[in-house]
């Protein structure tokens, strides 16, 4: 049996589970930017909608003032992948615990009802898997 592109790139990445959403994310990028460059070649970005903020309360929610005004909304997935006018967008949840909130699964039937794809992954290899699949189309 031949193996599928995702095949062969799953068989050189690690197995070891991330520890959690960034270093997942992370994981992705590097996959991108080394192995899968060929396929993705840099048509592809992230979200800045998590993370830290700051140490204090005060400046957690001036950073969360500045990011709202300039646009940031609650809910958008984590990365997003284009080719031509396709686009698909990515959720990045750490392993069976990460859940999708309230707001991601409102902004996700908005981008589906607007023709847009998405893909929750929760491993390097369903990540993997889902960017071939819509660079392959």
């Amino acid at each position: 049996m031949k193996k599928t592109d995702a095949q062969k790139y799953l068989a050189k990445v690690r197995r070891k589970p991330a520890k959690n959403e960034h270093c997942l994310q992370r994981a992705i990028v590097k996959w991108c930017n080394g192995l899968g460059s060929g396929i993705v070649r840099d048509r592809f970005a992230a979200i800045p909608n998590g993370g830290s903020r700051g140490a204090s309360a005060k400046d957690r929610m001036i950073a969360g003032a500045r990011m709202k005004a300039e646009g940031v909304r609650s809910g958008m997935p984590d990365m997003v992948f284009w080719k031509g006018y396709g686009i698909v967008w990515l959720e990045v949840k750490n392993g069976t615990s990460g859940k999708v909130s309230e707001s991601q699964k409102s902004v996700h039937e908005s981008l589906r009802n607007n023709g847009h794809e998405i893909a929750v992954v929760r491993s390097l290899a369903e990540a993997i898997t889902a960017i071939i699949k819509f660079y392959k189309q």
